[in-house]
């Protein structure tokens, strides 16, 4: 039988006979299949020579179906041939009905059974010696000379042939016989099976295994049985009536027989439609009343079913919905008035296969139940707060240059270059989003994988951000922050170890001129990254301050670069290299120094008169430099490599040496504009050139994504140092011991497994002997009795029996009412079970110590972070927490699967009641997290390339045109003087938790009608960017493409060619609509738990990405979620604590109290004229402001200190200063949970080591010369 895709083959009913018999037909012999239509008859040749047939026998695939077909019939002549046939019908009867569910056991099973049993019929080879041949004597005396033959004659094998089989018992032996004749001279002789052998070419398992795949077939069920099909069960007489047990499987099972696809079954329906309708009169009349009731219950059930049609939690391949024979037996499922649901199909029901799961893009969709919308990482709050004070100062700083550039009208151009850098710094100040998140997570991702390696405790991702964005104001008023210091210490410290050089090695590294004790890896100056420009080869590479050529002068080695140099180009690079000193070097003077040099030469060129142009062009170039970054690096000729060897790393230091470090690598391309953009920020010309100065420039100027920047340059450099490497290959020497004792575990748990089961089964032997009675006693004697009759009605043949090992309680360390009984009467008994209580207490054990082997193979796993899969769009998702990360978290996973429910819940009511210790443990690992996010990010630039067809340019200028637009709007918020961020923060503590409500209105609205889409509240930017971009527009609650109709106002789609007509990037917008992400630079997150849930539902089965996905987050749910709630329940972000909540409740009552005096108001105002307001505006205030001055009068010089007083005595200015004054403490509550959070983090793994923190110097050299003074 051949398959396709490992499934049986369909073959096409033949169509009606037409009726003119003289037309032409297409015939395929091979199927026997006619078409009168030419179309028809090479489409289905097409699908015939398709390579993803399957030879059933061979199971050799990517072949056409005729080469399957003639391979098959290939293999079903060799089986003819060999295969003997007078064991085909025993061999079928031992497969019939066998539970062996793996095919090469079945076949060893075969094998072994019948290798040495013969049956009448069967041609063998009688094993004797040559006298006994040539003897020609009878059968007895052949057999008694066969018995009692000369060892020293050789054996001959001659053919024969059985005729009987004789068994014969002698006590409880079977001896068994054969009458074999011998096909030489016909003469018979009687022989035992060990005188006799088969042809070793006519019975191998490969022939036992072509039989049985030939004869036998299996249903795809669990546990199913193999079936003889009915071809070869009518040829030998196999009985073919299923066993009660299995009549599940019969109606799944393949018969062998061809199949033709079935049409549809309308007929059949209508038929009994018919029927139905045609029922008597009385009867109708009799349930009259309960048709009612099911109409009005099937019109309901009806519309669920059509909106659940309309709108399916997962839409099916193309394919799918077209096969009529998949949702055969959902469309003759019966209804509630007893007809066939025709017309609905239930897709829920139906499981994905590996045939059936296609293309994500190829399947449908719509935005009625679309996926959960993952949040944008946005700036902290201290972060936010500067920006807003740095474009304050910037808009002042313009105005005032502005007014001097107008009375001066000289430098128009200078004018215009000024505003474009003033509109770009306020464009990128104005984003509340982070930009640098990528180059963020990275380098949180480093510090917390290597953070052993680098000496520093971990940190949460909210803390490493909140901590970057320390700003001037938190620096002048709360002093530095430690866990900030600490990280780029750290990082700063893997760069150059702690040694101190010798005078002669000190001496010999300023003759090769490297850095002693660098542990990275430079950058090569000539790579494919980085190639020489022709100016530079040339020689001419005085133009420019900037050129490639000087780079490469100012750059440093390594010494494992100055061993690895063996090539000639690089050797002739390193001489020049010495010729030629660096730029950090040749600047390292003092600013005093450097303006003496100048006076002297320019002494010099007055008394020469004439200088050469080299020289001129060196001048130029240094007065070309507009920063003092290598004047600082190497303050007071202390060279930055010298501080970071000492580890001095206060006032300043530490930026200094962050300053010499990027020199190294401010020749590579990449890092060229980053690097020098760091040089005016942190070492302005028009500043002193000191450290305190890069420190204020630090915490004053430098932006929250130039530091996630910087730091992700630092980091990509460290990943090939020394430091790194030698953790890594820690790592790797402990991950190998710990395989070994995790296979050492496994050995020994299966080992006390067996040892527990087996003492378990006798004493659940013993315990039933002795419950047992007289009457159970007889009812098993006659079930033995029933099966020996059984067997003997066989034929002979064995069958196999299944033993049913009993269940195993791990957690039975206490024994129950009937085993103390009889343990007090049996000694055995009791024995018995301390020793199963031994082996159980050693399992938990052993299974203990696996969760502890696993959590430490997971924390070592740190070469790489694992990718957890791709949806439809090729989005990738990311959970940090999978790997490399210390686990703080536990997972359901844990368990064993040996454990039922119930045993787990007993375990941890045993844990709870025994072991306080594990509690408080567990309620640590709950409150802590590291990441508490799921991560999602856009396609790869592969992605782009292959399925997008586009690259990162063109993708990135969504991002481009949509920050262009929300730069125009912020800009416009700005001139009306909106203030958008307090609207906000009032809304937000004004309405508690406006969201939740929101969702679960949605979701209940959801399970009963249909949502109307609306689209009126999408952020003008995206409207304009994707209409601009893909012509995609968003009305009100329709989306349209080239003007025509995409999307429905229910968010369908109007049909599926619409669907694949559009581009991936198209669909992309649409699906995630209002926040695409269109390529690798984009970052969203998910933060809620139920969130996950919602996204691993949302995912589709049947996709390629998306099913593999689905599966990879069901794996890690347990511990997202538990981070997710770690996270949540930490930052508060959904229990509020209770002094903001009584604040949030006395705004509140202000706001309401405003609104009622407002509304007074406004009522009295509209009785008056519009003069009479007038006046009343100058003169007085309105009657009930008139009441409220007049109550507060004697009260005047009393201060209002409560919200009651305010309430009671104070007005509308009263009540929006009070209320101002309650926001302000509630924002301060806010920033403080995040600002203690950081406050409170202490860098432990130094200061075990050490007994202090990096930043003090923790990591510093400690020589032994001087421990040799005090003596």
């Amino acid at each position: 039988m051949v398959l396709y895709k490992r499934k049986q083959v369909n073959f096409i009913p033949p169509p009606p006979i037409p009726s003119d018999l003289n037309i032409q037909v297409y015939y395929i012999p091979q199927t026997k299949e006619w078409f009168p239509n030419y179309e028809d008859y090479l489409s289905r040749m097409d699908y015939y020579k398709r390579k993803k047939f399957v030879c059933e026998i061979t199971g050799n695939s990517c072949l056409t179906f005729f080469e399957a077909l003639q391979s098959e019939a290939k293999e079903i002549e060799g089986v003819e041939r060999n295969f003997p046939e007078a064991l085909r019908e025993h061999i079928l009867r031992f497969l019939q009905f066998n539970r062996i569910t793996r095919l090469d056991q079945l076949v060893d099973k075969v094998y072994s059974v019948f290798k040495n049993d013969f049956f009448p019929g069967e041609t063998i080879f009688i094993k004797g010696t040559l006298t006994d041949y040539n003897s020609l004597k009878p059968a007895k005396e052949l057999n008694n000379d066969i018995k009692t033959n000369d060892e020293n004659q050789p054996l001959i094998k001659q053919r024969g042939t059985i005729r009987e089989k004789v068994q014969q018992r002698l006590g409880d032996a079977i001896t068994t016989k054969y009458l074999v004749v011998r096909l030489n001279d016909m003469q018979q002789s009687i022989v035992t099976p060990d005188k006799i052998a088969r042809d070793r070419n006519h019975f191998t398992k490969w022939l036992i295994k072509t039989f049985i795949k030939l004869t036998v077939a299996r249903s795809h069920k669990v546990n199913a049985p193999w079936v003889v099909k009915d071809k070869y069960a009518k040829k030998y007489r196999i009985p073919q009536k299923y066993p009660e047990d299995l009549i599940q499987f019969a109606d799944s099972t393949p018969t062998g027989e061809n199949m033709i696809k079935s049409k549809s079954k309308r007929s059949q329906s209508q038929g009994q439609n018919s029927r139905q309708r045609g029922r008597s009169e009385q009867h109708a009349k009799e349930q009259s009343k309960k048709d009612a009731l099911l109409l009005q219950q099937q019109q309901q059930q009806q519309q669920q079913i059509l909106l659940k049609k309309k709108f399916p939690a997962h839409y099916l391949p193309e394919s799918l919905e077209l096969d009529d024979e998949l949702f055969a037996s959902e469309r003759s499922t019966p209804a509630l008035n007893g007809s066939t649901n025709n017309n609905v199909i239930n897709s829920s029901s139906l499981q994905p296969t590996k045939k059936h799961i296609t293309n994500d893009l190829e399947i449908k969709f719509d935005i009625q139940n679309p996926k959960p919308m993952p949040d944008a990482l946005v700036l902290p709050v201290n972060s936010k707060t500067w920006n807003e004070h740095l474009i304050e100062e910037i808009i002042k700083g313009k105005g005032n240059s502005s007014k001097e550039e107008d009375e001066e009208d000289e430098e128009d151009e200078e004018e215009e270059e000024d505003k474009d850098v003033i509109v770009k710094q306020i464009k990128k100040l104005s984003s509340r989003k982070i930009h640098a998140v990528q180059e963020a997570l990275q380098s949180w991702i480093f510090i917390n994988v290597y953070h052993s390696a680098l000496n520093l405790d971990t940190m949460t991702f909210d803390d490493f951000v909140y901590a970057m964005g320390w700003n001037g104001d938190q620096f002048n008023e709360l002093g530095r922050c430690e866990l900030l210091d600490e990280i780029w210490c750290s990082i700063l410290s893997a760069f150059v170890s702690n040694q101190l050089p010798t005078g002669k090695e000190l001496s010999a590294a300023r003759e090769k001129e490297i850095i002693f004790g660098l542990q990275i890896q430079l950058p090569p100056k000539t790579s494919y990254i980085n190639p020489i420009k022709k100016e530079a080869q040339d020689g001419n590479d005085d133009d420019e301050r900037g050129s490639e050529s000087e780079h490469e002068e100012k750059t440093l080695k390594s010494e494992d670069d100055e061993d690895e140099d063996e090539d000639e180009e690089e050797e002739e690079d390193d001489e020049d290299d010495k010729k030629i000193n660096t730029r950090s070097k040749s600047k390292a003077k003092n600013g005093e120094e450097a303006e003496e040099e100048d006076e002297e030469e320019e002494d010099k060129k007055e008394e020469d008169g004439e200088e050469e142009e080299e020289n001129d062009e060196e001048e130029e170039s240094e007065d070309d430099v507009d920063h003092n970054a290598y004047n600082v690096m190497n303050y007071r000729n202390s060279s930055w490599d010298d501080k970071l060897r000492k580890r001095n790393f206060k006032d300043g230091n530490w930026q200094c040496i962050l300053l010499g470090i990027l020199s190294l690598v401010e020749y590579v391309p990449s890092y060229k504009s980053l690097i020098e953009e760091i040089y005016h920020v942190l070492a302005p010309r028009d500043l002193p050139a000191t450290p305190t100065t890069v420190l204020d420039q630090f915490y004053d100027h430098m932006d929250i994504n130039l530091k996630f920047q910087v730091l992700k340059v630092l980091v990509d450099l460290l990943i090939s140092g020394t430091v790194v490497r030698n953790y890594i290959d820690s790592c790797l020497d402990a991950s190998t011991v710990l395989r070994r004792n995790r296979l050492d575990n496994i050995r020994d748990y299966k080992i006390n497994l067996e040892n527990a089961q087996r003492v378990n089964a006798t004493m659940v032997e013993m315990l039933n002997e002795h419950q047992k009675t007289d009457e159970d006693k007889e009812k098993e004697k006659e079930k033995e009795k029933e099966k020996e009759k059984e067997k003997e009605e066989s034929n002979g043949t064995p069958t196999t029996t299944t033993y049913r090992r009993p269940r195993l309680n791990y957690q039975a360390f206490e024994m129950t009412e009937n085993e103390a009984s009889f343990a007090k009467e049996n000694s055995t008994f009791k024995d018995l079970w301390h020793e199963r209580k031994e082996y159980l207490l050693k399992l938990n054990q052993l299974k203990s110590e696996k969760r502890e082997i696993e959590k430490k193979l997971t924390e070592l796993d740190c070469q790489r972070v694992k990718l957890l899969g791709k949806d439809r769009l090729f989005n990738r998702y990311w959970w940090f927490e999978n790997n490399g990360l210390p686990t703080l978290h536990g997972g359901s996973g844990d368990d064993d699967e040996n454990d039922d429910e119930s045993n787990d819940k007993k375990d941890k009511e045993d844990e709870g009641t025994h072991d306080d210790n594990d509690d408080d443990k567990e309620e640590v690992l709950e409150e802590t997290y590291l990441m508490g996010k799921l991560w999602v990010q856009g396609p790869s630039d592969d992605d782009l390339r292959i399925y997008f067809k586009t690259n990162y340019e063109e993708a990135n200028k969504f991002n481009e045109e949509y920050s262009q637009y929300e730069f125009l709007d912020y800009q416009l918020k700005l001139n009306s003087k909106i203030d958008e961020d307090k609207d906000h923060d009032i809304k937000q503590q004004v309405d508690i938790k406006p969201d939740e409500s929101n969702d679960t209105t949605n979701t209940s609205s959801k399970k009963t009608h249909i949502r109307e889409m609306d689209f009126s509240k999408l952020p003008p930017p995206f409207l304009k960017t994707v209409s601009k971009l893909y012509d995609v527009n968003f009305t009100k609650n329709e989306i349209y493409k080239h003007e025509d109709l995409i999307i429905d106002h229910e968010g369908a789609l109007t049909s599926y060619e619409k669907s694949q007509e559009l581009s991936p990037v198209e669909r992309k917008t649409i699906e995630e609509y209002s926040d695409p992400l269109v390529n690798g630079s984009n970052w969203r997150y998910y933060d809620k738990p139920e969130q996950i849930t919602k996204l691993i539902t949302w995912l589709n089965p049947w996709g390629k990405r998306e099913s593999q996905l689905k599966k990879e987050l069901a794996a890690v749910k347990d511990a997202i979620i538990l981070s997710m709630e770690a996270r949540r329940k930490a930052l508060y972000l959904d229990k509020i604590p209770d002094e903001e909540i009584a604040i949030e409740k006395d705004i509140t009552k202000i706001n309401e109290k405003i609104y009622k005096i407002q509304n007074q108001n406004s009522n009295n105002n509209s009785n008056n004229d519009e003069g009479e307001e007038i006046e009343d505006d100058e003169d007085e205030s309105p009657g009930p402001k008139r009441n409220l001055r007049r109550k507060f009068t004697p009260r005047k010089k009393q201060k209002l200190q409560t919200v009651g007083d305010v309430i009671e005595f104070g007005n509308i200015d009263d009540l929006k200063s009070f209320k101002q004054k309650l926001q302000n403490q509630l924002k301060e509550k806010k920033e403080e949970r995040d600002l203690s959070r950081v406050l409170e983090w202490v860098n432990s793994k130094a200061l075990e080591l050490f007994d202090k923190s990096l930043y003090d110097g923790g990591d510093k050299f400690k020589s032994k010369s001087k421990k040799s003074k005090h003596y």
